[in-house]
């Protein structure tokens, strides 16, 4: 695509960070947990943050690895049929390191080949269009808040591109968002989401380690 205002694909899961003794029953609300003190000659690639419905509300940190994050942005591609070849990116954060989390956040963009405004305000429909979406798995039943075209849509900047250590086409990005989800089921159940954040010096597929060591 080759417009600075492109429809993006998002998917919005909840990113969320409980201290040791806080309760379980505010998954849309929840503490950040305070990152380790860095270490020399380790450098922490990657970072995310948001406020969801004025809360700060950010993945989980692993007390004992300064590297680890519940969250990861990953790159890829997808051509069809005689279209152009398009970049993909998806970014997830989870509110805990579980197998299967208590929710997630997931933000997929499409199509991104320049620093742009990028709207969202489809659905998810499959694996390659843009879209944002966030999973609320404490309620029950599940709650399920998504863009929709029938409303105003979710605004994605990426403010800059940088390229990737050891790859070739691979480009970092850095930008913002902001918006409101819908319940899938209950369109006046809504969350809004501002103040959102995001820089990926490494793209690292499923692989909660943000960190860069010497020689990477």
């Amino acid at each position: 695509m080759k417009h600075l205002s492109n429809t993006i694909a998002l998917v919005i899961a909840p990113i969320i960070m409980f201290n040791a003794c806080q309760s379980k029953n505010s998954f849309l609300g929840s503490l950040s947990v305070t990152a380790p003190v860095p270490i020399r000659g380790i450098e922490r690639a990657n970072s995310f943050e948001m406020e969801l419905n004025g809360t700060t509300w950010s993945p989980a940190v692993d007390p004992n690895d300064i590297c680890r994050s519940s969250f990861f942005c990953d790159y890829s591609g997808l051509r069809v049929g005689e279209q152009p070849y398009q970049t993909i990116y998806t970014i997830k954060a989870y509110p805990d390191f579980k197998y299967r989390s208590d929710g997630k956040f997931v933000i997929r963009v499409v199509g991104v080949e320049r620093p742009g405004t990028y709207l969202i305000n489809e659905p998810l429909r499959g694996d390659h269009n843009p879209y944002v979406i966030f999973i609320d798995r404490t309620s029950d039943p599940v709650k399920i808040y998504e863009t929709d075209p029938t409303h105003q849509p979710f605004e994605v900047k990426i403010e800059k591109m940088f390229p990737i250590p050891q790859t070739t086409n691979w480009k970092g990005i850095e930008g913002s968002f902001s918006g409101t989800l819908y319940n899938r089921d209950n369109p006046d159940d809504f969350l809004t989401i501002t103040n959102g954040s995001f820089s990926f010096k490494k793209t690292n597929w499923r692989n909660f380690d943000h960190c860069i060591r010497g020689g990477e």
